[in-house]
């Protein structure tokens, strides 16, 4: 069951275990072109608006603690030919990381 084809259950933990699962597939995924990045951004925000609307006033203040912080802007040396792609899916890749930290201190909670 996919979170972006259902609405959000009565239920925040069918939602928090579904969002895991779905934030999971994500990361796995093998992006290589800018369209795949951004489809996989696009089922990321769908995943964050889940959270958001299913959990709790302390929940969501956790919870956008991580999606609310902007990217840190650093400047690194790429090797000689390596594609800015592999950059954005690493950003992609650290922020459903800690996407799915929350989520599992949530778990725990």
């Amino acid at each position: 069951m996919s979170v972006a084809a259902t609405d959000t259950p009565d239920d925040p933990r069918v939602v928090l275990v579904e969002v895991g699962a779905h934030l999971r597939e994500i990361s796995d995924r093998r992006i290589s072109d800018p369209l795949l990045l951004a489809q996989a951004w696009s089922e990321v925000h769908v995943c964050d608006d889940a959270m958001l609307r299913s959990l709790d006033p302390s929940g969501q203040q956790a919870y956008r603690t991580v999606i609310d912080v902007p990217p840190a802007r650093r400047r690194r040396q790429r090797a000689a030919g390596q594609p800015i792609i592999e950059d954005r899916v690493t950003r992609l890749r650290l922020a459903v990381s800690r996407r799915l930290a929350v989520l599992d201190d949530l778990v725990a909670a």
